[in-house]
């Protein structure tokens, strides 16, 4: 559900408003910002997995 319909929504709910001429708010020109904001966090936790990853050794 956080990672289909969530986005899924956010990136249907705010174009179609601005195109029918409804009021989107500021909120919906933060999209690219968080997007930006999670993947930078997302990246860093990889990076953290990887560092300390160690194998079965099997």
């Amino acid at each position: 559900m956080m990672t289909w319909l969530f986005p899924y929504a956010l990136a249907s709910f705010y174009p179609a408003s601005y195109l029918l001429g409804r009021e989107v708010g500021a909120l919906a020109w933060a999209g690219p910002f968080v997007a930006a904001a999670l993947l930078v966090i997302g990246y860093r936790v990889w990076l953290f997995g990887l560092k300390h990853y160690t194998s079965t050794g099997s």
